[in-house]
């Protein structure tokens, strides 16, 4: 149709690439081979899927249950719910967002089928299915959509090429017949027209990027992968952990016994095994030169390094979680699985920043598409007097004068233990608070202050304390 799809076909080997992290298998990398001093032996490389993990949570900050998208026009308003939750809106955006945030790219992108009631249905495009058109700077303002679909029981491409003409937007459909040597054109189904006139001045797609620059390449209209600059910290905490489970394989108990243990020996019910051949703890050698009982059996128990793995694992988790933009402490290796550690963002923290920072380009998009559902709706832009803002989830945030406060309200209102109180703020364990909490009962004997801290572990009172 004329369009260069130049940018496309350079960046899709990247986001080819960032699909292949997000699932957890490169095969450059978690496939390799190794010499044995025989021979070279294939090997797979373990896992801990952290791009998959880093994306999921982003998703889940960003986008969850509850956010709520606020419409100043009441009417107006609960049709955008309906349409929304007939879309199921918040769980597929959700998966969208992470999707968009491993890939680089995603996009909503809405369309109306005309019947005897109209419909209004929201695609979520991944990155390998958006071909951009036409942008300025990061700003596409025109671009194609393709997906796979069964069409008479065969595969089949469609495409939607979101393009202006004069002032609006058209949205030209097109179906290909697909298979591995051919595309051939086939009619459209019955009410998909080839050339719709949205009549729109704006677009009905919005795209969807980690809030972050591309350098990668500075000139694509595609985002980057959120763990892009990650990959080397990625890289560095499977090959921990791979050590890590294999120490538990190379460390199992052996014992060796001389191969004429082993045998087998004749009984009144035939011949038998002295060991079972399926017990994995005993290797059979040829031990010619035992000259004692003692020289019969030797027992091989190698040392597990298990808290050397954990530190290794903890000092990567840091390294990954500081570079994808949640701090150096949002992870924690705990009984063999990495686990959140704590739900609660103080706004000094470099993730809030980074939280604040996604959530515009998402909030971006979303109010786009609400203007663009409302356009689909009524047939007319909303005008200036309309106003759409999305709340995120900021239970999840706070601010650290208001967590001292609320603590201090708390344990002076015997609503709440001093230890847990000190275990919060400091983020220590219990058996630290304990000593935190001696040392402060401590100063207060020695100083003898009279006016008690919020803790209430001075034990001195003033005189008309005493008389009352």
């Amino acid at each position: 149709m004329g369009y260069p799809v130049a940018s496309y076909q350079d960046y899709l080997p990247k986001i080819e690439a960032f699909k292949s992290w997000y699932a957890g298998k490169v095969n450059s990398f978690h496939r390799y081979t190794y010499y044995n001093g025989i021979e070279s032996v294939s090997a797979i490389r373990k896992s801990m899927q952290m791009a998959k993990k880093v994306s999921e949570d982003w998703a889940n900050l960003i986008l969850n249950e509850k956010v709520e998208i606020n419409i100043n026009d009441e009417s107006l308003k609960k049709e955008i719910q309906d349409i929304l939750k007939k879309n199921k809106f918040f769980s597929r955006a959700n998966k969208l967002v992470e999707v968009a945030f491993a890939l680089g790219t995603g996009a909503f992108v809405e369309r109306a089928e005309v019947g005897e009631e109209k419909k209004i249905f929201i695609d979520y495009v991944r990155a390998d299915l958006i071909f951009p058109l036409v942008w300025d700077d990061d700003e596409i303002t025109e671009c194609a959509f393709a997906s796979q679909k069964i069409v008479d029981g065969k595969e089949c491409i469609y495409l939607a090429i979101h393009c202006r003409e004069g002032r609006t937007y058209h949205v030209k459909n097109k179906l290909y017949r697909s298979n591995a040597s051919y595309l051939k054109e086939i009619p459209l189904p019955d009410g998909v027209p080839e050339d719709w006139d949205t009549k729109s001045e704006l677009p009905l797609f919005q795209i969807v990027r980690p809030n972050i620059v591309n350098n990668l390449d500075l000139d694509a209209p595609f985002g980057i992968s959120v763990f892009f600059n990650a990959l080397d910290q990625i890289k560095g905490i499977d090959l921990v952990y791979d050590s890590y489970m294999n120490e538990f394989v190379l460390g199992k108990k052996r014992l060796i016994v001389p191969v004429t243990l082993a045998q087998k020996m004749a009984d009144a019910n035939g011949n038998r095994p002295v060991f079972d051949s399926n017990d994995t703890a005993f290797y059979a050698l040829d031990v010619k030169d035992a000259q004692d009982k003692k020289d019969m059996l030797i027992d091989i128990n190698p040392e597990i390094r298990a808290e050397a793995h954990s530190k290794a694992l903890q000092d990567c988790l840091n390294l990954i979680s500081d570079k994808v933009g949640f701090g150096t402490d949002r992870y924690k290796f705990d009984k063999g699985a990495v686990k959140t550690a704590t739900e609660v963002i103080s706004v000094k923290s470099d993730m809030y920043n980074n939280l604040i920072k996604h959530e515009q380009t998402v909030e971006e998009a979303i109010v786009n598409m609400v203007k663009a559902i409302a356009f689909l709706l009524h047939g007319r832009l909303p005008d200036d007097s309309l106003e759409i803002s999305v709340n995120f989830d900021d239970s999840i945030i706070t601010d650290e004068n208001t967590e001292i406060d609320n603590n201090i309200k708390l344990t002076n209102a015997r609503l709440k233990p001093r230890i847990k109180a000190i275990m919060d703020l400091y983020e220590v364990d219990e058996k630290e608070a304990q000593k935190m909490l001696d040392q402060i009962t401590d100063e207060d004997k020695v100083e003898g202050d009279s006016d008690a801290d919020f803790f209430g572990t001075t034990k001195s009172k003033g005189k008309e304390e005493k008389d009352e």
